[in-house]
Order: structure tokens, then sequence, then C-alpha cells
């Protein structure tokens, strides 16, 4: 596939599509393409996208992105070229509606690699045809690389994958999530993927390279386990130290306890007094294990059993728990918690 052909696509309305290639490098052949993820009930946009060959060998795997032309469709595929040696690749094109559910394009091959681009040949090509205030430096696998300066007001939409800031040039605020930064020159900001955000209150000569990475929906769900389960460590540190106080800074300003047959707790003042009480009760040790999470943008659904000792390491109680983690200016902290036993209730 490098050389110029036509692709012809159908249509569906659940964000995907069906293409057919024909080009003069697969011998008369036509290769089928099959294109998920789009947005449904629209054609613009990007999507994930592999080709083959009439006996079902790969071509072609990588990434198309759709974008409005006028009244016409610009399209870029990047990704992987598999024969017949692999290697990166991309092709872009234009493509008219010839009904309302089917595109024609053709397309061509661009020279790649890309590996250098300058602040200046990328801010040239902004504004874009249909006013955009950004443009693509070059993309590599998942990695996507672009320049963007926005004027007056700053109206994008949360992304699928994560994403760094660069600022060349401007300050103001930097909110995600509702929360709010002063930026400047120089610094390096970051958003994971879905994550809400804008710049807000921004200079006129705003300029920011933007990097997007890694696949759709962040970076594993991996890692924020591991980071519930260091917190638990943490938790449980403090509290085979005795410390109160250090267990209930773990908690939001505004975190609640349901404890078993008790009233909820609030706050963190009154928090800190329920687990000194604990403590003074006889509970030495507390063993959390986190069996699931849910993860839910700037909040984590945690399942998990626990095991409370008391001295020499005898085993008080065991039960299950159900914790909503609360990301709180990039740290993971307890807003809501509910547990209950194992045990039947005693009746004294």
């Amino acid at each position: 596939m490098n050389t110029a052909g036509i692709v012809n696509y159908k249509i569906s309305q659940d964000g995907s599509l069906e293409g057919r290639w024909t080009h003069q490098d697969i011998q008369g052949k036509t290769a089928t393409e099959r294109a998920w993820g789009g947005t449904p009930g629209k054609l613009a946009g990007r999507y994930d996208v592999e080709i083959r060959l009439p006996d079902g060998q790969k071509i072609f795997e990588g990434s198309l992105a759709i974008t409005p032309f006028g009244e016409a469709f610009a399209l870029a595929w990047t990704g992987k070229q598999l024969l017949p040696e692999p290697r990166d690749a991309r092709f872009t094109g234009i493509g008219t509606l010839q009904n309302s559910d089917t595109l024609v394009a053709t397309f061509q091959e661009e020279a790649m690699p890309t590996w250098r681009a300058t602040a200046r040949e990328v801010f040239d090509k902004i504004p874009g045809p249909q006013g955009e205030r950004y443009a693509e430096a070059f993309t590599h696998g998942t990695l996507r690389v672009l320049l963007y300066a926005p004027r007056k007001n700053d109206a994008q939409q949360p992304h699928e994958q994560d994403e760094v800031y660069v600022v060349m040039k401007g300050s103001g605020l930097f909110m995600v999530e509702n929360r709010r930064r002063p930026f400047a020159e120089g610094d390096v900001l970051f958003v994971p993927a879905q994550r809400l955000h804008r710049f807000e209150d921004f200079s006129d000569d705003l300029v920011v390279w933007v990097v997007f990475y890694g696949p759709r929906g962040g970076e594993s769900q991996d890692d924020s386990q591991k980071e519930i389960e260091q917190a638990n460590a943490d938790f449980r540190r403090a509290y085979a130290k005795a410390d109160a106080k250090a267990v209930a800074a773990m908690y939001t300003e505004t975190a609640e306890l349901m404890p078993p047959h008790a009233q909820t707790v609030s706050g963190r003042s009154a928090i800190e007094k329920f687990w000194k009480s604990v403590m003074g009760a006889g509970v030495k040790d507390v063993e959390l294990k986190t069996l699931q999470i849910e993860s839910f943008g700037n909040t984590i659904v945690e399942e998990g059993t626990a095991t409370l000792y008391g001295d020499e390491s005898l085993i008080l109680d065991t039960g299950k728990y159900l914790v909503v983690w609360k990301r709180d200016d990039g740290k993971w902290m307890l807003h809501r918690d509910c547990w209950n036993s194992n045990e039947p209730q005693r009746k004294d």
C-alpha cells in the first residue's frame, strides 16, 4: 500500500465503517477495511482500523481520523503497514458523500517517518480549513502531537487518551474537574483520559504543544489499583501506630463513615474520634485486601475484605467493605467508607 488508490466506505449509525480498497499494489484485488470506535450517528471522528486482503491476511492496522473539509471530508490513516515488511505508515485522502450512507475517497501515502517539527511551521497551519485552532505535527502509533492556540475561549471536550500539555507561550488558569490552578510559560500539564478540562482566563498569545498517547480510556486501571492498595497499606501503618489523626487525614474534608450498628460519622474531626475509640477498644491492627475496583473519572469504587486483630495477632473479626475513593489534588482519598462483619450480630 504505497501508491494512490480509492476506498469506498459503507457508513453505519453505530460508529463503524466497512471499507473496500482498490489500488495497483494489490494487483487488482479488493482489500477490506474494518473501522470501529467512532461516534454513533456521526461520520467525523477517530476510528480504530484494520485492513485485510481477500485471503484474510492483515496488511494494515492503526487509526483513522475523519474531519470535515468544506463540503468534503479529510481522511488520515496512521499506523503499521504489515506487508511486505512491518513499518510505520500514514495515508491521507479526500472523500465525498455519494449518498447518506456511502463515502468515497481517494488517498495517497505520505512520506514517513516525520521525526522533527518546529512550533513555527505547525503554527503557520492555524487556523485550519474550518477555523480549527490546532494543527498536527506528527503521529506514531498511539502517539499524536499537535500545536494548540485557542483564542478568547477554550471549548474543548474530554479526550479518549491521556494527554500532556507543554506551555510554549501564555499564562492563565487551567481547570481539571472544576479544580483551577495557575499556569505560565514553560509549565507541563497532565490530564488523564476522559477528564473534563480547559484553559480559562488565558492571555491572547497562548500556544501549547499537545501530546496524546496510550489506549482509549487512558493507561491501564492496574495503576489505579496499585495506588489504592498502597493507600490501604498507608492506612494500616498509621492505624498500627495508633495514630488516629494520620488515619483521619486520609479522608476528604466531607467524608462519611458508615460503620455497622451505628450512626453515620461525618467529617474528619468526627472520624478521628471514631478511630481513636476503636483503637482504645482493643483493635490493634486492620488488614485490608482489595478484591476489585471500578474507576469513574476522579472516583474509584473499591470492594474488599478486612481482618481485625487484637493483642498477639488474635483475630477479633472478619468482614467486607465498600469504599468510594475520590481524587483530591492529585491524591486518592477516602470519601465514603462502609463495612460490616461476617459474624452474626451478638444478642447480649
